[in-house]
């Protein structure tokens, strides 16, 4: 026992120094459970709350992994920021996207599960986003653009037997490290892929959103589920981190008594 005790130890240490050097830019908890805002439980501006689109037609709430979630009914629903500024990442280049999706449905085709995106003047200016592929396996990838559009990442589809099941809890996340470059992506907890970019103009700070939120209602693009723990952070997470956020509850931390200090978890 005192020996299983110091290991846990020694992961919690590793996962809050790297939750000490990473700031929680943003974090979607969805537990209001009703009403036609999401607010985020850092940051907790009016220009970072969620309007919940057409709530009690295409988009509700559920049951999460933690809680209350953001309950997406139709390829219109989902939940946006009407001036996301902490959407735009100022004065950042290196990040982490990371959430919980339970599919329910379908969706058209190249859906948006989370991210963000601006094609003003049809120029793509800012866009982040994790994406899936609308078929019978729906697979998901990330995939980024930098200013100008001079250069587009996007890893390779996930296979089928870790892409979105229906009725099943899946963590997906993204990170970019702007000095090598590299586009990664996590499904449940485990790298799936990393892309290098051969170059990078860096995010169009002050560029203007077309959108940015929970999943992409412009031409019913989103997918019908469940979306729980969205969180952004101005730092690429090391693969220990990012499976520590895919761990559905921690469960054995809290038997230890030691729960509470996971900061890098549920609740900040």
């Amino acid at each position: 026992m005192e020996r299983k005790l110091s290991i846990y130890l020694m992961v919690l240490v590793l996962v809050l120094g790297v939750a000490a050097q990473a700031e929680l830019v943003l974090h979607y908890e969805f537990d209001e459970g009703a009403g036609s805002a999401a607010v985020s439980s850092v940051n907790s501006t009016a220009d970072n709350t969620l309007g919940v689109i057409n709530e009690g037609t295409d988009t509700g709430w559920g049951a999460g992994v933690f809680g209350g979630a953001l309950e997406i009914k139709t390829g219109s629903g989902g939940a946006g920021a009407a001036n996301p500024a902490s959407w735009t990442l100022p004065g950042m280049s290196n990040m982490t996207l990371s959430m919980w999706v339970n599919r329910t449905g379908t969706s058209a085709a190249n859906p948006s599960l989370a991210g963000a995106l601006d094609d003003t003047g049809g120029t793509w200016g800012h866009h982040y986003m994790i994406r899936a592929n609308a078929n019978s396996s729906y697979e998901t990838r990330g995939f980024i653009r930098d200013i100008g559009n001079a250069n587009t990442l996007q890893t390779a589809s996930t296979d089928p037997a870790t892409a979105l099941l229906l009725n099943t809890w899946t963590h997906l996340a993204i990170t970019f490290d702007a000095t090598s470059k590299t586009l990664s992506f996590y499904t449940n907890g485990t790298l799936t892929d990393s892309v290098v970019a051969a170059g990078w103009n860096g995010w169009d700070a002050g560029s203007a959103l077309d959108y940015a939120g929970i999943g992409n209602p412009t031409g019913s693009y989103s997918v019908a589920g469940l979306y729980d723990d969205v969180r952004l952070y101005d730092e690429a997470l090391g693969a220990d981190a990012i499976a520590e956020l895919a761990v559905p509850e921690p469960a054995t931390m809290l038997l230890l008594g030691i729960g509470g200090l996971v900061g890098l978890r549920r609740r900040k």
